[in-house]
């Protein structure tokens, strides 16, 4: 009888646990379109081929870096020689102009948090597809 309660006490906290992870997903994700909408949005869309004046960020953690058709990069991003990861972007994010010097991305940078809620929000918007 003890063992039956156990595992149904286990089951429940189990689902409770779960539930709360996917609110919590589900909040980083608002709270990261919310920096995005202040930080970013003034430059740069999510939406696929909508280019302002930086390129779109749809889809860009797995991209070339400078490599977006209908976009022109900066030089030092033409010839970067990477793939954007969340890792690359959470330093890119910090000092943009420290990592790539010459870009044309006038951003001061963001901090930890921020950072993350926006990589996360970036690549939630690019699985919506």
């Amino acid at each position: 009888m003890f063992r039956i309660q156990w595992v149904i006490t286990l089951t429940l906290l189990w689902g409770i646990t779960g539930h709360a992870a996917a609110q919590g997903n589900q909040s980083a994700r608002e709270q990261g379109e919310r920096v995005f909408d202040k930080q970013c949005a003034g430059c740069h869309s999510v939406q696929a081929g909508v280019q302002r004046a930086g390129p779109s960020l749809y889809g860009v953690i797995g991209r070339s870096a400078g490599d977006l058709p209908g976009y022109e990069f900066s030089t030092v991003l033409r010839d970067a020689d990477f793939v954007w990861t969340p890792e690359i972007l959470d330093v890119f994010l910090q000092d943009p102009a420290a990592m790539l010097p010459g870009s044309f991305m006038v951003f001061w940078g963001l901090g930890v948090p921020q950072r993350e809620q926006v990589i996360r929000y970036l690549e939630s918007v690019s699985a919506e597809e």
